[in-house]
């Protein structure tokens, strides 16, 4: 990986782990299963708008 890359490296996996956390909570407290796509939709509704856009390959 590039280094000029690592800090969107690193921001995506805290911001995934932060999302996992959140979405764990709301399984225990509420009861109700969550799945994967809900995670991914948590981490891409906190991205900015500054990210850059995604790439093919």
């Amino acid at each position: 990986m590039a280094f000029g890359n690592e800090w969107l490296f690193r921001d995506l996996i805290a911001r995934t782990e932060r999302a996992v956390e959140s979405v764990a909570h709301l399984a225990v407290d509420s009861q109700i299963t969550f799945k994967i796509d809900d995670i991914v939709d948590a981490v891409e509704r906190a991205l900015p708008t500054s990210y850059p856009a995604p790439a093919n390959g």
